[in-house]
Parts: C-alpha cells; sequence; structure tokens
C-alpha cells in the first residue's frame, strides 16, 4: 500500500510480489533437482524397465511447480495492484 501510495505502478507492484515469491521457489526447485539426480544410484535399484534419469519428466515436473508458484502468486499480485492505497495505508 505504501509503494502505491507513492506512485508505483501496477506492474511494479505485481513483479515485487511475484519476485518474492518465485525466488524461494526456484531455490527450492533447484535443491530438489540437485537431491533427486544425486539419489538416482538409490532409485535406480528400485526401478525396473525405466530410465531413472528422463529429461522430459524434470523439466515437466520443473514446469508443473513453477506453474503452480505462478498460480498461487497471482491473486496476491493481482490484489496488490487494484488495491486503493489510502484503503491499504488505512488497514496497515
Amino acid at each position: 500500500g505504501v509503494r502505491a501510495a507513492l506512485g508505483a505502478r501496477p506492474v511494479c507492484l505485481a513483479v515485487l510480489v511475484l519476485s518474492d515469491l518465485l525466488i524461494p521457489s526456484g531455490a527450492g526447485l533447484a535443491a530438489g533437482l540437485g537431491c533427486s539426480l544425486a539419489l538416482m544410484s538409490y532409485v535406480r535399484s528400485l526401478l525396473f524397465g525405466i530410465r531413472p534419469i528422463d529429461p522430459a519428466v524434470l523439466v515437466t515436473g520443473a514446469a508443473v511447480f513453477l506453474l503452480i508458484a505462478l498460480v498461487a502468486g497471482g491473486l496476491p499480485a493481482y490484489r496488490a495492484t487494484t488495491i486503493d492505497p489510502m484503503t491499504a495505508l488505512r488497514h496497515g
């Protein structure tokens, strides 16, 4: 609300909210991919007839994860861009 009251554009507010969401999501995604690749030798013994490292599955999983993160952050970003600055200052 303070940024909107000081004249920030709605696009800047949306980028601020989404970056606060995507930075931790990206770090979690990188950590998860790193751990999954590191544990492939163990998983290889559990899989029968399936390749343990399948790039299509890894990319699809990462894309779905990021899409869900964007959808989850989309509503707060939209609300941040449409809220009346005086209302936000009054209640904040």
